[in-house]
């Protein structure tokens, strides 16, 4: 005999990513940091993991959503450091992706260094290691693969922390890629830093001033500060706004986009003190305006990590997506006017780093992936967007006649007030 559950499910707010469990990809290492890119041109957009100390794992997408056929890049010999950060770009602008990951708390007297892993088509025959500063440890935190002089060949932007010296001042830190160098590897540009706060986590490149330029927000969590960059438009960076927090709400991550419908982009902040979302309204020139703080977190889910952002209801505006390191994932909708006020909440693995979306499906429609570093793997929930939650049970064969536990699997658990039970059975088996 054998038994199928039929089930149905409800719960406070219809509008929900979630239609599935999410879907795992061991990725074989404790993950630091994790990246998206299309490693070997197949078109396909594969998985880089990075462990703490510089091993990269490649995991290799088919085309539906899964990953396998895992590649292993061992550490480099002679570093004893910590690995914070990892970005995937063509920084020597010959069509293949090449890999970039940056160093922390390494011996003082080495600089601070980014390695740069050059994909020669066929593999990562080459490892470069870039200085930072001869005179500082400037240890990047965070760091993005992106052109900022438009040149057609990616570049490094990052925040880097000084931090043998009290109280650890930060830096954005810009390397430019001249391509190929005669003798293999890339040719860099010396380092650009520009100081600003302190402890710095997360950098992003973003066009906030509609110039077609990326320019560079900073969230220095120590420093409770939040900064912009303005790109000349060749890669080199001024500094143009500074807003100190006078509590600690501690900002730790950032997301951009137009969150108001003015046109104008704005910046949500993630807080790592208060659990909170702060808006910065945009005036198109790099200017803010700071909004009241929208709790999110409550006492019992862990830290908040670095938010992520799309329209998840279908309704034209972009909301925030909250991942705890408890394994609650609380969304944020916008109402279309900066508002963030009806929440749902779903859960998932445990001890997420950061969300972020996608398209790892190839169908035109963004999915989230959460990369979990002590469970080694990396987590993808794809599919439509009006559920509530989600059971799953697998088909099982039990004696008739005989009791029989049938175990419930259970995602979007949080947001699940109610649910239904049917079950068939097949007596002729």
């Amino acid at each position: 005999m054998i038994i199928w559950l039929l089930l149905s499910a409800s719960g406070p707010v219809a509008a929900q990513f979630i239609p599935t469990s999410p879907i795992p990809t061991p990725m074989g290492l404790t993950i630091g940091d994790c990246e998206v890119g299309d490693v070997n041109g197949d078109g396909v957009l594969d998985l880089v993991a990075m462990g703490f100390h510089g091993e990269v794992v490649i995991a290799t997408g088919f085309g539906d959503g899964t990953f396998g056929n895992r590649i292993s890049l061992p550490a480099p010999d002679g570093f004893e450091g910590v690995v914070r950060t990892v970005d995937a770009g063509d920084l020597d602008g010959d069509g293949d992706v090449d890999v970039a990951i940056g160093w922390s708390n390494i011996p003082p007297d080495s600089g601070g260094f980014i390695t740069v892993l050059v994909n020669n088509g066929s593999g990562f025959d080459d490892r470069q290691d870039v200085l930072l500063d001869t005179q500082l440890t400037r240890t990047p935190f965070d760091l993005q693969i992106c052109d900022v002089n438009s040149d057609g060949r990616d570049d490094i932007v990052c925040c880097t922390n000084v931090l043998d010296i009290l109280p650890q001042p930060a830096s954005v830190t810009i390397l430019r890629s001249l391509g190929p160098a005669a003798a293999g590897g890339i040719d860099f540009t010396a380092p650009q830093h520009i100081e600003s706060s302190s402890l710095a986590y997360n950098i992003l490149a973003h066009d906030m001033d509609g110039d077609g330029d990326l320019d560079i927000l900073m969230a220095s969590r120590d420093g409770n500060t939040f900064s912009s960059y303005r790109n000349d438009g060749t890669g080199v960076f001024t500094l143009v706004t500074e807003i100190f927090f006078l509590l600690l709400p501690h900002p730790y991550s950032i997301v951009a986009g137009d969150f108001d419908g003015d046109g104008f982009q704005d910046v949500v902040l993630g807080t790592w003190m208060t659990k909170s979302l702060i808006l910065l309204t945009g005036d198109g020139n790099l200017g803010f305006a700071v909004g009241d703080e929208i709790p999110v977190g409550v006492l019992g889910w862990g830290l908040m990590q670095r938010i992520a952002t799309t329209d998840m209801d279908g309704d034209g505006t972009l909301d925030i997506v909250a991942p705890f390191s408890s394994g609650v994932v609380a969304t944020r909708y916008n109402d279309g006017n900066g508002l963030f006020e009806d929440e749902s909440l779903f859960s998932s693995y445990q001890g997420p780093l950061k969300a972020r979306f996608e398209d790892l499906e190839g169908n035109g429609t963004p999915d989230l992936m959460m990369d979990h570093s002590n469970l080694e793997v990396i987590t993808a929930f794809y599919g439509g967007q009006n559920v509530a939650g989600y059971f799953h049970f697998e088909p099982q064969r039990v004696a008739a006649g005989l009791p029989a536990t049938i175990p419930l699997k259970v995602a979007s658990n949080l947001g699940i007030e109610a649910f239904e039970v049917g079950i068939a059975i097949d007596s002729s088996l």
